[in-house]
């Protein structure tokens, strides 16, 4: 059966525009106006996943209406569970190069040219996130300089976002899915029990935008295979040092947050984003002074403890320790209880590094009497990218003790009995 193309009453398909992942652009005018628009195809019509992401394009863009976002003008969404119809959307055509484009053509842009752009696209990702919907795929591609102002940038396709209101989602992307994009795969967005609905990934990818405007370099990953963030690795850092020298190190701090591995180590909102670049563009030398040294430690000690990323890790640390409380505690526990009989503890591998989020311990409990009823397991807590595990292996044998978020209420005594729990059957089963 002929495949129905309704568009064709309405528009005039011209030359293309560009090509994105999943679709074709080309110019449309209206047939009885004359008036230019922008109309995208599917490339696979026939594939249904993709038919569903048109959907849930279009129905993000019902809901939005904002200047900086493409104006809906016509489609025939509704039709995506029928392959005899030919997926269409038109919308309002955005003249002017993508930020890819621009900086390959421009060079970077200087750090207040980079912050007032990033504040401009901030405020536009703040919008979309006042209405419930996350884009998920922010990259350069995914953003036009209307006639190249760098302070007028358009987002475009939200055919990966996310909205509780859409009916079509719950959110259905299978746990194995990767989403966003390669501009910054995010952790999230791509392990199986991860959170690839939250609104702080887009807060991440804003900061890579950033980061890309500063260097014109895709950060990629959060780290590298030497750990090593975006902005922190050879090529980046040296463009990062020639910007204005009493502007670096709150840069620097800036980045440091931004691409922290753990979702709850990050900004937590493109809020606190637009602020603290702000900040930095409205930040002026210190003038010399031989202010007093207990002076400068004191307001030094109060500026760091009043830092985001000061705190969380300090929460982590809580954390972590409390983890390794309860299991000397658990262990000292079940010792004390078959007294008297001659039981101790014996210890190696302790490691608690609050900078990668990462506590082990491997503690046994023994006899002097026998080796059969040695039991000695490796006792671990780790991020995981969206949440904290805590688990414990013994002799090959991996079990799951508890996972929990970060800032959530959690039965510390619960656990603690797990373990208690858990060190008497690894004993009794010897």
């Amino acid at each position: 059966m002929a495949v129905l193309k309704i568009w064709e009453t309405k528009w005039k398909k011209g030359d293309r525009i560009g090509k994105g992942g999943q679709g074709l652009t080309y110019f449309a005018s209206d047939i009885n106006t004359g008036s230019t628009y922008a109309i995208k195809f599917l490339k696979e019509q026939k594939v249904l996943e993709r038919r569903e992401r048109m959907f849930i394009e279009v129905s993000a863009l019902k809901i939005l209406s904002h200047p900086n976002i493409p104006k809906l003008i016509d489609s025939n969404e509704d039709k995506f569970k029928d392959e005899e119809h030919e997926l269409f959307v038109v919308s309002e055509f955005i003249p002017g190069p993508t930020l890819e484009e621009y900086i390959s053509s421009n060079g970077i842009m200087s750090l207040e040219q980079a912050i007032d752009f990033t504040i401009k696209l901030s405020e536009i990702i703040e919008y979309c996130h006042s209405k419930g919907i996350i884009h998920r795929d922010i990259k350069p591609d995914n953003i036009i300089l209307r006639n190249g102002d760098s302070l007028d940038p358009f987002l475009i396709d939200f055919g990966l976002s996310f909205n509780e209101e859409i009916s079509l989602q719950k959110d259905d992307t299978p746990s194995w899915q990767h989403i966003g994009n390669r501009f910054l795969s995010l952790p999230e967005l791509r392990v199986s029990e991860g959170n690839k609905r939250d609104f702080r990934s887009d807060v991440t990818m804003v900061c890579g935008i950033f980061l890309f405007c500063l260097t014109g370099i895709h950060p990629t990953d959060l780290i590298d295979e030497k750990i090593t963030k975006p902005h922190r690795r050879n090529k980046e850092k040296s463009y990062i040092d020639k910007l204005t020298d009493f502007k670096i190190a709150s840069i620097n701090n800036f980045f440091d947050i931004a691409f922290n591995q753990g979702i709850n180590d990050r900004w937590q909102t493109i809020k606190s984003v637009i602020i603290t670049l702000s900040d930095i563009q409205n930040m002026k030398p210190e003038p010399d002074s031989e202010q007093d040294i207990t002076q400068k430690l004191q307001a030094f000690k109060s500026k760091l403890e009043s830092r985001l990323d000061y705190k969380q890790l300090e929460q982590i640390r809580l954390v972590l320790s409390k983890c390794n409380s309860i299991v000397n505690y658990a262990a000292q526990e079940v010792i004390n209880k078959l007294k008297p009989t001659e039981f101790g503890t014996i210890q190696t591998g302790y490691n608690l590094d609050v900078s990668k989020q990462l506590y082990t311990n491997q503690l046994g409990i023994k006899t002097p009497y026998s080796d059969e009823v040695n039991f000695y397991p490796k006792f671990s807590c780790y991020s995981n990218g969206s949440e904290f595990v805590f688990e414990s292996v013994e002799s090959g044998k991996r079990t799951e003790l508890a996972r929990f978020q970060l800032n959530e209420e959690f039965d510390w005594i619960a656990l603690q009995q797990k373990v208690i729990e858990y060190y008497v059957d690894g004993i009794t089963s010897k």
